[in-house]
């Protein structure tokens, strides 16, 4: 088809880099990978996070012994200033204990995206992510997948996230972005729960 001649496929030994036509942001070039996916299993990776050597393995690991479908990593925050020529230098380091269930997931999603990992034979269960949503491309897709489903929990530190601390950050400029998202994503999930209730108030004021 003319849409895949427009796109240009560069194999490696051991991964596929496909161009998108167009800048379309976060969600659907997303899709796209998961579209093209051939593993059992799928976890997404900014180009700000870093993994360590082991979290892929500890996250298939920890999914397979547990027979589950979902596996998550404990992470750092790195917070790093900008030290020019678009370099960043870290300032300090934060631990992120994650002890997730579908309450915290409600709220606010506390965990970065690329300390999950997940079989791909879900997103045709529940659906690829909203890409209607600005800024917040996969809070509500794990939301979905936090539905009645139990998650396995490494309990290592396996990659890190950096934050910038000059405000250049999608979570500091696109604030305005992120709260509409939110809101429409906690109108579509509504909770009985009075806590979750009040810590999305919170989360909205924040943005």
């Amino acid at each position: 088809t003319k849409q895949k001649q427009r796109i240009r496929v560069l194999w490696f030994s051991r991964a596929r880099l496909i161009e998108q036509p167009e800048n379309r942001g976060p969600s659907p070039a997303r899709n796209r990978g998961l579209a093209e996916a051939r593993g059992e299993f799928a976890i997404f990776f900014d180009d700000d996070d870093e993994m360590f050597p082991d979290h892929i393995a500890a996250l298939v690991d920890a999914a397979l012994r547990s027979g589950l479908d979902v596996a998550y990593g404990q992470m750092i925050n790195c917070f790093a200033h900008a030290a020019g020529g678009g370099r960043y230098v870290p300032d300090r380091v934060e631990s992120h204990v994650a002890l997730l269930d579908h309450a915290d997931i409600q709220w606010a999603g506390s965990l970065a995206t690329t300390a999950l990992l997940f079989r791909r034979s879900l997103v045709a269960q529940i659906g690829p992510i909203d890409e209607s949503l600005p800024n917040a491309e996969d809070y509500e897709f794990w939301l979905r997948l936090a539905e009645g489903r139990e998650w396995a929990r490494v309990p290592e530190v396996t990659s890190m996230y950096f934050i910038r601390t000059d405000g250049s950050n999608r979570s500091a400029n696109g604030a305005r972005n992120y709260f509409l998202a939110h809101q429409a994503i906690y109108a579509k999930h509504p909770t009985p729960r009075p806590l979750v209730r009040a810590g999305r108030l919170a989360m909205l004021e924040l943005f």
